[in-house]
């Protein structure tokens, strides 16, 4: 049985279903790779790993985006240049993984989950909040309106 090194807790829903299903695949599959590491398996390995990581992180970050353009979120421009800088930096870690520039150590493992968590408990946090703030803006308004109604 392997050590959870990720761990996923409530601290980190956001009251999206999907996107909270796609944070725990993510917590997941760094776990996957901490295992890979901890066992000594391969380059082969860890770099299939960090291959399904990065393209597992994409595929998020596109539906994020995708979410947050049809809730006309504000800062999406903000976010998604966050998104791009992360997958950037994982996809130049994979690389200099792969010209032996980078081993994957511990260091690399808490870079990964401790920006996991950061981005859920503050960008996207951030995001779902605004989202909860409109939805109640709307049932005001309705209400309202159904008061003029009456």
């Amino acid at each position: 049985m392997s050590l959870v090194f990720a761990q996923w807790s409530a601290e980190y829903y956001t009251g999206n279903t999907k996107v909270d299903e796609e944070h725990q695949q993510l917590f997941h599959i760094v776990n996957k790779l901490h295992d890979a590491m901890k066992k000594g398996h391969g380059k082969d390995i860890l770099k299939q790993t960090l291959d399904e990581l990065i393209k597992y992180t994409i595929q998020h970050f596109t539906n994020e985006e995708f979410f947050m353009l049809s809730k006309r979120y504000p800062r999406y421009q903000e976010h998604k240049k966050i998104h791009q800088d992360l997958t950037n930096k994982v996809k130049d870690l994979r690389n200099k993984f792969v010209s032996g520039d980078v081993n994957i150590n511990i260091e690399l493992l808490h870079f990964l989950n401790q920006w996991l968590a950061h981005h859920i408990k503050g960008e996207d946090f951030k995001l779902f909040n605004y989202i909860k703030e409109q939805e109640q803006k709307l049932e005001v308004e309705n209400s309202l309106l159904t008061l003029i109604d009456l």
